[in-house]
């Protein structure tokens, strides 16, 4: 993963949400970012397909907020590296604020990750600039 030039990782806001990794805007912490990455990682004790993964992640999360799903989304570089993946692109409402969201489910080395990119701003999650972190994602055992 490389991470883009405006944003820097943020450890402590990472172990506090329990995030494996969280990108924010450069100088920023999580509720002041214009946009974030966060990047969960879970063993696969059960030997789950990761279809079943990410149907349960998706349940959890429509359990917590009200969630809208919007158009189908393949992240950029994904089909020509033939990386096996679930994505879903939504918005959904948390507290007063609506957040929209590309959520990306892979599955690599017996561990399920979840790579999320979020914002306030719906034009932050189109953003063509974010191509190039989606097509530096390599999945290799």
């Amino acid at each position: 993963m490389v991470i883009p030039d405006n944003m820097e990782e943020s450890p402590e806001d990472a172990k506090q949400y329990r995030y494996k990794i969280l990108l924010v805007d450069k100088d920023k912490k999580y509720y002041s970012s214009s946009i974030m990455i966060a990047i969960r990682e879970k063993k696969n004790t059960f030997n789950e397909s990761l279809s079943e993964f990410a149907e349960v992640g998706q349940d959890y999360l429509q359990n917590s907020v009200s969630m809208i799903y919007e158009d189908d989304w393949v992240p950029a570089g994904f089909k020509e590296k033939k990386i096996n993946h679930i994505s879903y692109q939504f918005k959904y409402t948390y507290g007063y604020e609506i957040i929209y969201q590309r959520s990306v489910y892979l599955e690599c080395c017996g561990y399920f990750y979840i790579i999320s990119l979020s914002s306030v701003y719906k034009k932050n999650i189109l953003n063509e600039k974010n191509d190039s972190f989606w097509k530096n994602i390599n999945i290799s055992p």
